[in-house]
């Protein structure tokens, strides 16, 4: 199993994110035909940081017919990705690949900020992963 990261524009051009694709197979004969993609949204950029940069425990994007799922583990993230067609890839992500996954995503966030400045947009960043959590707790008091 892998998993790669790329730089892209959202679907309407206007803002810079993040594609992830997880395939199955092993070095270097991954399946990239079999590949799950997902392009991240403007709300789901800053959850991706969140969780490389432990403000969050869990992120999960979804998709009506796929979805990706990672979480924080003792020393590494795991990711599980699964499509309605039965396509599914799961794989931890090392100490030093998730290091390299954080300065990706904040320089993807600094890239499409206001204010062009990198403790604005950690404040930002802590501040909607704080939002987040309140969100997830909430569905689950209510």
């Amino acid at each position: 199993m892998t998993a790669e990261w790329s730089f892209t524009q959202t679907v309407d051009g206007v803002h810079p994110t993040i594609n992830l694709d997880l395939t199955r197979g092993q070095k270097p004969d991954y399946d990239w035909r079999q590949k799950i993609t997902l392009q991240l949204s403007v709300r789901e950029l800053p959850l991706l940081a969140g969780v490389t940069l432990g403000l969050l425990p869990k992120v999960h994007f979804k998709r009506p017919d796929k979805g990706i799922v990672i979480q924080r583990q003792a020393n590494k993230l795991y990711c599980h990705a699964s499509a309605a067609d039965g396509r599914k890839a799961a794989l931890p992500i090392s100490i030093g690949d998730v290091h390299r996954l954080s300065e990706f995503a904040l320089a993807v966030l600094l890239r499409g900020s206001l204010s062009g400045d990198a403790q604005a947009v950690l404040a930002a960043l802590k501040g909607s992963c704080a939002l987040y959590v309140e969100e997830s707790v909430e569905r689950r008091a209510g």
